[in-house]
């Protein structure tokens, strides 16, 4: 078993094996083997729980990005304030948009949501004019 790799996997038989060997250090019925010390011991639990920690970190950091971002918004009902708009009167297109943009802007819209508003107020040529796009 490789001790100097930072990122080390210890297996259950060799986690068996050390914790056998400190069960016979401590109670003095393996004197006699030096194979097995009890800094070598200590330094393997050190490089497990090194390990366990960064393993628990990269799954606290990957539970983090899969947070699902809640990007949603409600389209209230705007009859009374943005008026269909038919597409005939040059004055009243520039006030039409206006009222749109107003809108769009305080309830910070996406631009499918405009898009769509828009399109659910047009009425005559001008939903003529869309629909032919």
């Amino acid at each position: 078993m490789d001790r100097n790799q930072e990122n080390q996997t210890i297996s259950a038989e060799d986690f068996e094996s050390f914790a056998s060997g400190f069960a016979n250090e401590a109670t003095g019925t393996n004197r006699g083997n030096n194979a097995f010390n009890m800094t070598e011991f200590m330094t393997s639990i050190n490089q497990v729980m090194n390990q366990n920690a960064m393993v628990l970190q990269a799954l606290m950091n990957n539970q983090q990005n899969q947070i699902p971002q809640r990007n949603y918004a409600v389209i209230p009902d705007f009859s009374k304030t943005i008026s269909d708009y038919a597409g005939e009167d040059l004055d009243k297109s520039k006030s039409w948009l206006e009222s749109l943009e107003s809108a769009a802007t305080l309830h910070h819209w996406p631009d499918e949501f405009i898009l769509e508003t828009a399109r659910s107020k047009l009425t005559g040529a001008a939903l003529h004019w869309y629909e032919a796009r």
